[in-house]
């Protein structure tokens, strides 16, 4: 069946259905598109942050007395005394809320004791992101060598 054979009412509805077809592909395709670029910029600002939080949590001591009764300051120095130095950040599960605006990542890392897993969650502030709960779990311990000491 050609086309010119179709009565016009039907080549109508078929020319609005095809075109609606379109639009809805191209409108998914901007949202896809749309969420991916929110998603990379997510990542990049978590990654910051926790880079960020990893140099001020390698540079305060892990008996530092705490000034004000801060629970994730002192939760920060509990984990701190459990896990050493931070060295090295792994892998990281990144995700983003718009209401309220804040961002959460699951991290493997490295630290002096071993390998431990870290949990974050950052709020939005007027514009300021900062850590509201901190976390980090010993997966594995670094095994120490007992080397004997003459006298």
């Amino acid at each position: 069946m050609n086309i010119q054979d179709m009565p016009s009412g039907t080549r109508t509805g078929w020319s609005i259905v095809t075109g609606l077809g379109l639009l809805i592909f191209l409108y998914a395709y901007w949202l896809s598109s749309s969420r991916q670029r929110e998603h990379e910029r997510e990542e990049t600002l978590a990654l910051h942050l926790i880079a960020k939080f990893h140099e001020e949590f390698n540079s305060t001591s892990a008996d530092a007395p705490t000034p004000e009764a801060n629970p994730l300051v002192s939760r920060i120095q509990e984990v701190r005394r459990q896990t050493g130095k931070f060295k090295q950040l792994g892998t990281c599960k990144i995700a983003g809320t718009i209401e309220p605006p804040s961002l959460s990542a699951r991290c493997l890392a490295t630290f002096e004791q071993g390998e431990a897993e870290e949990s974050f969650l950052f709020h939005d502030f007027n514009g300021e992101n900062r850590v509201v709960r901190y976390s980090a779990d010993l997966v594995t311990r670094t095994k120490t060598q007992n080397t004997p000491t003459t006298n």
